[in-house]
């Protein structure tokens, strides 16, 4: 199997690899029929975390959704605007880590309850081991029956 990534803005490169194929569509055609709304990069594992947003004089309680290695959908009472940096305190097993990030995605749905796609930032040391190894342990059941 071969596995092809390309900067979709990169023109020249999707034009030189567009002859090649892919599953019998030419790139160009397989990038025009990937589904936009998918945009995740990590596979997402359901988890449910007691969960807090931190903010100056306030703590917000949570609820996560799903979790990677990389970010976090959760909802919320009320929508966080995007790119505001956020600070979620989060009770893993092991540990409890305080992780920056940045809403990405935000969701409310039609009773007014808010959810959002975050993306961490900064994340890193012992905070980023113990988040890392708290999202293997979510997925290793899954990678086994497969």
């Amino acid at each position: 199997m071969c596995v092809v990534c390309v900067n979709v803005g990169d023109r020249g490169t999707v034009e030189n690899l567009n002859g090649g194929g892919l599953n019998g569509l030419c790139l160009a055609t397989f990038i025009e029929n990937m589904d936009s709304s998918e945009r995740r990069r990590d596979i997402r594992a359901h988890a449910s975390p007691t969960a807090h947003i931190l903010r100056i004089g306030s703590v917000e309680r949570v609820e996560i959704v799903n979790a990677s290695y990389r970010g976090l959908f959760i909802r919320t009472p009320t929508p966080t605007p995007l790119n505001q940096l956020l600070r979620i305190r989060i009770l893993l097993p092991t540990k409890t880590v305080d992780i920056n990030c940045v809403p990405v995605r935000v969701i409310v749905e039609g009773n007014g309850r808010a959810g959002i796609g975050v993306r961490f930032f900064a994340l890193d040391g012992e905070d980023k081991r113990h988040w890392e190894s708290y999202i293997k342990s979510l997925l290793a059941p899954r990678r086994m029956v497969a």
